[in-house]
């Protein structure tokens, strides 16, 4: 389950390099450049938000002191909550108990990552908190 963080943890430092390289840029952009797909780049996103590092303005994302806070932020939060009342919880399930789109689930299972507070069960393809 360490690879999980590492993982997004890895690929949040390709999507800096690219914002440090080219920026601001799209979500089009920034799949291209990094080669990533819609999930893990917005998983990386959410890391990286986290970590107070990037921002968007309006279809576009750079480096700089992030604004995702309250967005990211308050949907991780709706995350940990479905996952501490239910347990271990698969994509769909936490889709539905949260109501979150996919993007918006996918940045806050980064975020959560990055707070090292979420873990992923390959064998059951399911999401706990640690």
């Amino acid at each position: 389950m360490i690879e999980f963080e590492k993982d997004i943890g890895t690929n949040a430092g390709k999507v800096w390099i690219s914002l440090s390289n080219k920026y601001p840029a799209t979500k089009m952009e920034l799949k291209k450049e990094t080669k990533l797909d819609d999930w893990m780049l917005h998983a990386s996103l959410g890391w990286l938000a986290r970590e107070g590092k990037v921002r968007r303005e309006g279809e576009r994302y750079m480096l700089g002191k992030t604004n995702l806070v309250e967005t990211i932020g308050t949907n991780a939060g709706k995350v940990w909550n479905a996952l501490k009342s239910s347990g271990a919880l698969n994509k769909r399930q936490l889709t539905s108990k949260t109501n979150l789109k996919e993007q918006e689930l996918s940045a806050s299972i980064g975020w959560l990552a990055r707070e090292g507070k979420i873990d992923w069960d390959e064998k059951t393809k399911t999401y706990k908190l640690k």
